[in-house]
């Protein structure tokens, strides 16, 4: 899912949510704000504020993020339009809980990107090499049995990956961290606290 699609559904999801200020401790950056539906926990998020801490609560799971004092300025891209940035915020990410997945990751394995980086790496091999149509494509045959079998279950895919040899070609050298992307949850609570933070302003009538 690109991020323009999970941008299509967080306003989907919160087209009838409003903003409701629980605590606006401006001077001591202590704020608690929620965004519902009238109280309702569908999709329903909470974001706080504590000097160098910023903490989205509710429906999609909690994530904690340190960087700055105020973590508002810190999200607050100056834009009208909605901006996520993350690589750059994962790396301000200080904790996440169980809604993240069973391995409390904000990233997930797409098995459609291992498929890709294997062609491409077997591509390479049949060009560099020049090798001949008949013995690429009894190589690949022996790629799909061999490798690409296990795809869809990333532990056994890398596996079966590293110990791939044919004569000069292998992928033991490979890295795989493009099969691995930010998954919906995360990016979906980006979206949130931008947008929280731009509701937030304007109510104050605040040019970002």
């Amino acid at each position: 899912m690109t991020n323009d699609e999970v941008e299509e559904r967080f306003i989907e999801d919160t087209k009838d949510h409003s903003m409701t200020v629980i605590n606006d401790d401006v001077e001591n950056v202590t704020r608690h704000l929620m965004f519902s539906n009238n109280g309702s926990s569908c999709y329903r998020y909470d974001i706080h504020t504590w000097p160098g801490y910023l903490m989205v609560t509710g429906d999609m799971g909690t994530y904690v993020f340190r960087r700055i004092n105020d973590m508002f300025e810190f999200f607050d891209t100056g834009s009208p339009n909605y901006k996520i940035n993350t690589g750059y915020w994962a790396e301000k990410l200080e904790a996440i809980d169980s809604h993240c997945g069973s391995d409390a990751s904000i990233t997930e394995y797409k098995s459609e990107n291992f498929r890709e980086m294997i062609k491409e790496g077997f591509d390479r091999w049949v060009e560099g090499w020049e090798i001949k149509k008949e013995e690429a494509d009894e190589v690949w045959e022996d790629i799909v049995w061999e490798i690409l079998s296990h795809a869809d279950d990333e532990h056994q895919a890398y596996n079966a990956a590293y110990n791939y040899q044919h004569d000069e070609l292998n992928f033991y050298d490979s890295n795989f961290s493009g099969c691995r992307e930010y998954n919906f949850h995360f990016r979906w609570i980006l979206y949130a606290i931008v947008d929280g933070i731009k509701q937030y302003k304007d109510s104050k009538n605040v040019k970002t």
